[in-house]
C-alpha cells in the first residue's frame, strides 16, 4: 500500500478517495492524508483529525461535529454546509476554504485565521473566536450570538444584518469596519465603541452612506471614521470627537454638533443647514460652500480658501484663528 494511504473503519484512506457518505464517526484520522478526497455527506463526528492534509477535499454537508482538526490543512477544502459544532479548529489553515452556511455553533478556532473569508450565513453561535484574524472577511447574516470574539482582528470586515446578541468583543480590533442593521447587543464592546441604529460606532469606522438621522451620537468616538453620503440629519452630535473624520457629502441637516471636535475633519460638500455648531472645534477642518455659522474657538485655525457663505454669524473667539485667502467669503456678521 502506498505510504500516504490507510485502512480506517474499513476504508481505504488517501488522496482524492471517494469517501463519500462514509461512515468514519470517531475514527482515527491524525495526520491522515485526505487531500481532495470526496467526503460528502460523510460522518466525521468526533473524528480525530489533528494535523490531517484535507487540503481542497469536499466536505459538502459532512457531520465534523465534536471534531478535532487542530493544526490540519482544509485550504481550499469545500465546508459549505458543513456541521462543525464543538469541533476544535484550534491553529487550522483554513486558506480558501469554503464555509458558507456552515454550523460552527461552540466551536473552537481560536487563533485561526480567516482573512478575506466569505462567511454569510454561518452559524457561530457559543463559537471561541478569540484572538482570530477576521480581516476582510464577509459576515453578513452571520450569527454571532454568544460567540467569544476577544482580541480578535476585524479589520475592514463586513458585518451587515449580523447577529451580536451577548457576543464578547473585549479588545476586538474593529478598525475600518463596515456595520448596518445588526441585531441584538453584545455583551463587551471595544474601548470607545458602542452600538447605535444597527451601527458599529467607533474609531476607523467606515459608516460610508450610514443611516443615522436623529441617532444619538453624543460624545461618540468618531476619529477618522469614514462618514461620507452619511445621513446624521438631525443627530445628536455633542462634544462627539470627529478628528480627522470624512464627512464628505455627508447630511449633517438640524444635526447637533454643540461643542464637537471636527479638527482636520473633512466637510466638503457636507449639508449644515440648521445644524448647530456652537463651541464646535474648527480647526483645519475642510468646509463645504454653506454654513449657517461659523465658530472660530480658542486655539483654532480655520481657514477659508474657497467658496463659503455663512448666513448666521462668524464668533471668533480670543486667541482663534481666522484665515480668510478665498475671493468668495461671504458672512451675515463678524464677531471678534
Amino acid at each position: 500500500m502506498p505510504g500516504d494511504w490507510q485502512i480506517t473503519q474499513g476504508y481505504l484512506i488517501g488522496p482524492g478517495a471517494n469517501l463519500s457518505s462514509a461512515n468514519l464517526s470517531s475514527a482515527n484520522l491524525h495526520g491522515a492524508h485526505l487531500n481532495h478526497a470526496n467526503l460528502t455527506d460523510a460522518n466525521l463526528a468526533g473524528a480525530g483529525l489533528h494535523g490531517a492534509n484535507l487540503t481542497g477535499a469536499n466536505l459538502t454537508d459532512a457531520d465534523l461535529t465534536d471534531a478535532d482538526l487542530t493544526d490540519a490543512n482544509l485550504t481550499d477544502a469545500d465546508l459549505s454546509y458543513a456541521d462543525l459544532q464543538s469541533a476544535d479548529l484550534t491553529n487550522t489553515i483554513l486558506a480558501g476554504a469554503n464555509l458558507i452556511y456552515a454550523t460552527l455553533t461552540d466551536t473552537t478556532l481560536t487563533s485561526t485565521n480567516l482573512t478575506g473569508f466569505n462567511l454569510t450565513g454561518v452559524d457561530f453561535t457559543g463559537a471561541t473566536l478569540a484572538n482570530t484574524t477576521l480581516t476582510n472577511t464577509t459576515l453578513t447574516n452571520t450569527i454571532l450570538t454568544n460567540a467569544d470574539l476577544t482580541g480578535a482582528n476585524l479589520t475592514n470586515t463586513t458585518l451587515t444584518n449580523t447577529i451580536l446578541t451577548n457576543a464578547d468583543l473585549t479588545g476586538a480590533n474593529l478598525s475600518g469596519v463596515t456595520s448596518g442593521g445588526i441585531v441584538g447587543s453584545p455583551n463587551d464592546l471595544p474601548t470607545n465603541w458602542q452600538l447605535t441604529g444597527g451601527y458599529l460606532i467607533g474609531p476607523d469606522a467606515n459608516l460610508s452612506s450610514a443611516y443615522l438621522s436623529s441617532a444619538y451620537l453624543s460624545s461618540a468616538y468618531l476619529e477618522n471614521a469614514n462618514l461620507t453620503g452619511a445621513d446624521l440629519a438631525g443627530a445628536d452630535l455633542q462634544f462627539a470627537d470627529l478628528t480627522g473624520a470624512d464627512l464628505t457629502g455627508a447630511d449633517l441637516t438640524n444635526a447637533n454638533l454643540t461643542n464637537a471636535n471636527l479638527t482636520n475633519a473633512n466637510l466638503t460638500g457636507a449639508t449644515l443647514t440648521d445644524a448647530n455648531l456652537y463651541g464646535a472645534d474648527l480647526h483645519e477642518a475642510l468646509l463645504p460652500s454653506v454654513m449657517p455659522t461659523l465658530p472660530v474657538i480658542d486655539g483654532a485655525v480655520v481657514q477659508v480658501v474657497d467658496t463659503l457663505a455663512v448666513p448666521g454669524s462668524v464668533q471668533v473667539d480670543t486667541g482663534g484663528n481666522l484665515s480668510v485667502s478665498s475671493n468668495s467669503f461671504t458672512a451675515g456678521a463678524l464677531n471678534m
